[in-house]
């Protein structure tokens, strides 16, 4: 299929009532315009441009470019369906002054297909929504997001957009932060989440290892509890404190119980791509050490020697 469509020629989607829908696959070598959809004479055909540098033996697709168009062609399925401004009624009616993307800002059905590709594109562009619904204080994103999620259950085969595409969960960022642990620079990659830095739990063992405060990670099956035994060195499992994970990714409250010593615990946990992730000064406070910030450094303070302080 995909060498039809990089090959020019077209495919037909939709064909009903004299309405036709086509998607058409062009190769451009440089362009600021990666889509589009328009519509002629009952006929609406969405375009998206292949792109690449300077290898023309690889090309690559947008696919944030690709589902920005589809929701054009969601919005035109109203459009033939309940009219051209049963859709405007609905986005209107949620507020304006908040938009997901500059592009957003730039009109109402720019608005509705930049909001639905943050819905359905991929984790990424959902957590980057997410955070942004989270920060709204108008509460105008949220709406947006509502709005298209009861439009989408007015189509028989449709369903709700966390069924659909599993939207939900927190928006939460990743970025690159330096902890002295006792003295020692370790540079981690924590997910901030509504202003906490949330750490893999095995990332935070692996770093007190050899202190005071050293732990053991296991995992108990029958429970489903993260189990942790103070005092005991941390057995390496291999990754630890590797690698850079994605900027954004979505957060999911974890079920996980977490058990210290045999007595149950309950820090807030999410669970980000399958791994546990547990609020530092949760742990900080039961394992009871010492955490700071430095802001001259951007650092990070661990000291095991000394007893939590809120």
């Amino acid at each position: 299929m995909w060498e039809r469509l990089l090959s020019g020629k077209f495919v037909s989607l939709y064909e009903k009532n004299g309405y036709n829908i086509t998607l058409r696959i062009e190769k451009i070598m440089w362009g600021d315009q990666m889509g589009s959809f328009g519509v002629s004479k009952k006929n609406g055909t969405l375009k998206i441009m292949t792109f690449n540098g300077f290898d023309e033996s690889s090309e690559e697709l947008d696919p944030y470019t690709l589902v920005h168009e589809f929701g054009h062609m969601v919005h035109y399925a109203f459009d033939i369906k309940k009219g051209s401004n049963y859709v405007k009624k609905k986005w209107d009616a949620c507020g304006t002054g908040v938009y997901v993307s500059d592009y957003a800002a730039s009109g109402f059905r720019e608005d509705f297909a930049e909001t639905f590709a943050c819905i359905a594109t991929d984790d990424y562009s959902q957590a980057g929504l997410l955070e942004a619904i989270d920060n709204d204080k108008t509460g105008v994103l949220k709406k947006k997001v509502e709005c298209i999620d009861s439009l989408l259950g007015e189509f028989v085969n449709f369903t709700t957009i966390q069924k659909m595409y599993g939207f939900g969960g927190i928006g939460a960022s990743c970025g690159r932060v330096r902890v002295s642990v006792n003295g020692k620079i370790t540079e981690v990659f924590p997910y901030n989440i509504k202003g906490n830095n949330y750490f893999k739990i095995r990332d935070l063992a692996m770093l007190l290892r050899g202190t005071e405060k050293q732990f053991e990670v296991s995992w108990d099956p029958v429970d489903q509890a993260v189990v942790i035994t103070s005092g005991v060195p941390y057995t390496v499992t291999g990754g630890e404190l590797s690698g850079s994970p994605d900027y954004r990714a979505k957060a999911n409250p974890a079920t996980s119980m977490v058990y210290i010593n045999g007595d149950i615990i309950s820090p807030t946990v999410y669970n980000i791509h399958g791994y546990n992730y547990l609020k530092l000064r949760d742990i900080a406070t039961a394992l009871d050490f010492r955490v700071d910030w430095e802001s001259e450094s951007m650092t990070i303070i661990i000291d095991t020697t000394a007893g939590y302080v809120e």
